[in-house]
């Protein structure tokens, strides 16, 4: 994997966020006042995109990519260790 791309994501509300990372659809709570790291690999150059809602945040994954995501040194989701990785977008 070539590209690494490091994204810290801090809850600052007074309320507890669901945290959705795409394209797994897999959903996390996010307590207010936690500070979340979202790691990406891929062998090709991409970014996150990133979409905040009232209740929720949104990010998505670059084709290619896969991800991990730690709360401090800690790893949590699918098992340890990258998800498959991010599908290509279809062509419209």
């Amino acid at each position: 994997m070539n590209t690494q791309i490091v994204l810290r994501l801090a809850n600052r509300s007074d309320a507890d966020l669901t945290l959705v990372l795409e394209p797994w659809a897999d959903e996390y709570s996010f307590p207010s006042g936690a500070l979340f790291r979202i790691v990406g690999y891929a062998a090709t150059p991409g970014e996150f995109e990133v979409e905040y809602a009232v209740e929720r945040i949104t990010v998505y994954a670059w084709p290619g990519a896969t991800i991990r995501i730690f709360d401090g040194n800690r790893e949590f989701g699918v098992g340890n260790g990258p998800r498959e990785p991010a599908p290509p977008t279809p062509a419209v």
